[in-house]
C-alpha cells in the first residue's frame, strides 16, 4: 500500500532522537513528538526563567495509564509509548505517544511532549527544516466548553511525490492555561524563531500537544475535523492528569 502505517512499525526511540533515522520515511521524517517540540522554538533566556515543571514521571505515568480512550470516533488505540531522552536535550525529556487507527487504514498520532518552559513551539519552523513544504499555516479558537477557549494551529504539508501531512498543534501551561498561538506567516516564523525575540520573559511551565495524519494525496476537510476533534479530547484530557498531580 502507498500509505504508510506511521507509528506501527515505527522503533521510536531511535527516530524521535536521530536525524539520520528521520530522513528515512515518512513516519519518521514526522517523528512526530522530537523535533516539533522543541527544536527551533520559543525560547526563554536562563537568566530570565527556569524550568520548574511539576513531576514530569508522574505526569508521563498518568498519561500512559488510560489518559486517552481506547476508541475515539471510529477508531482504535493501538499503541501507547512514553520516549525518554536526556534532560538537556532540546527534543524534550519526554513524549507520550498514542496510536489511533481507523478500519479503512487511516492513522492519526497524538503526542504529549513535555517538560517546556516559555511560550509557543512553532512546529512549522521544524518540519520546514527537515524537508516538507508548508503550504498552508492557520490558527483558530478551539472551544472544549463554554469557558474554554485555546488557540490552536494547523499545518498542512506537502512532499514532492504526492504526499501531504496534517499536524495540528497547542501549547497549555501547567496551570490549564492555554497559551497564545502568534498569527504568523510563514515566512515569520523562521525570522521570529532564530531570532527568538519573541516571549522571551515568559517563563509558564509547558507541555505541547501535537495530532499529525498522512495521506498518500490531498488533506480532506474530514481529516482536518478529525484531527481537531483529537486535539481537544488531548488537551482535555492531558489537563486532567496534569490538575490530578
Amino acid at each position: 500500500s502507498d500509505v504508510p502505517a506511521l507509528a506501527g512499525r515505527l522503533r521510536w526511540g531511535p527516530l524521535v532522537t536521530s536525524s539520520v533515522g528521520l530522513s528515512v520515511m515518512l513516519g519518521a521524517t514526522l517523528a512526530f513528538a522530537s523535533l516539533g517540540a522543541t527544536q527551533l522554538a520559543w525560547t526563554t533566556l536562563p537568566e530570565k526563567a527556569q524550568l520548574d515543571f511539576p513531576d514530569a514521571n508522574a505526569f508521563a505515568a498518568g498519561l500512559k495509564a488510560g489518559a486517552m480512550p481506547e476508541e475515539f470516533r471510529g477508531m482504535k488505540l493501538v499503541l501507547t509509548d512514553h520516549q525518554q531522552r536526556d534532560s538537556e536535550s532540546l527534543f524534550g525529556a519526554n513524549s507520550v505517544i498514542y496510536e489511533y487507527k481507523h478500519d479503512n487504514g487511516d492513522t492519526y498520532l497524538v503526542s504529549c511532549d513535555f517538560p517546556f518552559v516559555g511560550g509557543w513551539h512553532e512546529l512549522s519552523v521544524c518540519y520546514r527544516g527537515i524537508g516538507w513544504q508548508m503550504s498552508d499555516r492557520t490558527v483558530a479558537k478551539g472551544v472544549a466548553q463554554e469557558t474554554d477557549a485555546y488557540d490552536y494551529a494547523q499545518l498542512t504539508m506537502t512532499k514532492p511525490d504526492g504526499r501531504s501531512a496534517l499536524v495540528t498543534f497547542c501549547a497549555t501551561a501547567t496551570d490549564g492555561a492555554p497559551v497564545e498561538a502568534p498569527a504568523l506567516t510563514l515566512a515569520e516564523t523562521f525570522f521570529n524563531a532564530f531570532s527568538r525575540r519573541e516571549n522571551s520573559a515568559d517563563a509558564r511551565q509547558s507541555y505541547q500537544v501535537q495530532v499529525l495524519t498522512e495521506r498518500a494525496d490531498e488533506i480532506s476537510e474530514a481529516d482536518r475535523e478529525m484531527s481537531r476533534q483529537l486535539l481537544d479530547e488531548a488537551r482535555q484530557r492531558f489537563a486532567a492528569v496534569m490538575q490530578g498531580l
